[in-house]
């Protein structure tokens, strides 16, 4: 392809990095949390660590380090009495 110029362009090829919205391309992405990322882009959702494949965890999509992992809980509608009892019959 040439452009009006008459110089070379380049597909934009790559995938947006989840962090900053650029351009990621495949020599330089990492794969976590459903995602591609700059390396320097993933970072955990609290403290903004930069995170590695080694280090990052992941809870509701979003990447953590391992110090603010949340844990998942009991919600209101597993713990009721209503649902309790459906489960017993």
């Amino acid at each position: 392809m040439s452009s009006a110029r008459g110089g070379a362009t380049f597909g934009a090829g790559g995938n947006k990095c989840a962090g900053c919205g650029k351009t990621v391309y495949s020599n330089e992405q990492l794969k976590a949390v459903n995602a591609v990322w700059h390396p320097v882009c993933l970072k955990c959702t609290t403290c903004q660590v930069t995170l590695s494949l080694k280090t990052v965890e992941a809870f509701n999509k979003q990447p953590y380090c391992r110090s603010h992992l949340p844990k998942a809980s009991h919600t209101q509608v597993a713990d009721s009495v209503a649902t309790r009892q459906a489960l017993r019959t």
